[in-house]
């Protein structure tokens, strides 16, 4: 049985509610679990939520909405990519380094490990430490940045 009318050129996994979705126009925006419209469809680019917020793009640059659809990190961050908010901070890119970000849109751990599939997909998903690569190096650290012996 169809729930939610197949009208969308693409669709995320409900997370938090509400699911980015593409629409026929080539726009990104968000509907609820009945299909309607939660937040417009004026992104480029949007990904799930995650702790209240999600990464959306529009002409080039990322920012994070909340529910609502209200920016809480404006919309003019120039990283290549971003990622989900895990234990409070980001993963995000620039010319193949990583860093973190917090809520603020802070850089809080330097743009400087090399790419890490784990550390993009999970950040700091058990809220304390990541793993991160540098110079071939894989290595735990924790939110200030520094290096930790993992347990």
């Amino acid at each position: 049985r169809e729930v939610i009318p197949l009208k969308y050129l693409y669709a995320s996994s409900f997370s938090e509610g509400l699911a980015s979705v593409l629409a026929p126009e080539a726009r990104f925006g968000f509907i609820n679990h009945n299909g309607e419209m939660a937040i417009p469809f004026e992104y480029d680019d949007a990904d799930s939520f995650s702790e209240g917020i999600a990464a959306v793009r529009r002409d080039g640059l990322w920012g994070y909405i909340d529910k609502m659809g209200k920016e809480v990190i404006p919309i003019k961050l120039t990283y290549d990519s971003v990622r989900r908010f895990r234990g409070g901070l980001a993963c995000v890119s620039l010319n193949r380094k990583y860093g973190f970000i917090d809520k603020s849109g802070r850089e809080v751990i330097p743009l400087k490990y090399d790419f890490n599939t784990y550390t993009l997909v999970a950040g700091f998903i058990n809220g304390a430490t990541a793993k991160v690569e540098l110079n071939g190096e894989e290595f735990w650290i924790d939110k200030e940045g520094n290096r930790v012996e993992q347990s």
